[in-house]
């Protein structure tokens, strides 16, 4: 039997453990997603951040956004959200941030 590092520090640091049930989870710092527990996702710009919060939060509040409304929120030049994460980080989110009616958001 093994047991995944992370399990075993999640008390000590106070990262939440992430039950593979739920769909998306945000560490409170917002540094680190994860989709369906197992898919993780690292964040290091404070704009990636802001986007991330956004649409997490979005997500459980059953909205969606503009690219202009999360690019504005995050206080980003950027004039898309591939723009804006750059091509690997974009890489990494593409299969889970579907766009309908212009409208961004997570789906899972």
């Amino acid at each position: 039997m093994a047991v995944s590092p992370e399990i075993l520090s999640a008390p000590l640091d106070g990262t939440p453990a992430v039950s593979p049930h739920t769909p998306l989870s945000l560490s409170p710092s917002g540094q680190r997603l994860t989709i369906h527990g197992n898919v993780t996702i690292d964040l290091k710009s404070d704009i990636h951040i802001a986007i991330i919060r956004k649409l997490v939060e979005g997500h459980q509040d059953g909205r969606r956004f503009s690219a202009r409304e999360l690019l504005d929120h995050a206080h980003s030049s950027a004039k898309t959200l591939r723009q804006a994460f750059g091509a690997q980080r974009w890489a990494d989110l593409e299969p889970y941030l579907k766009s309908e009616n212009g409208l961004w958001g997570f789906a899972l």
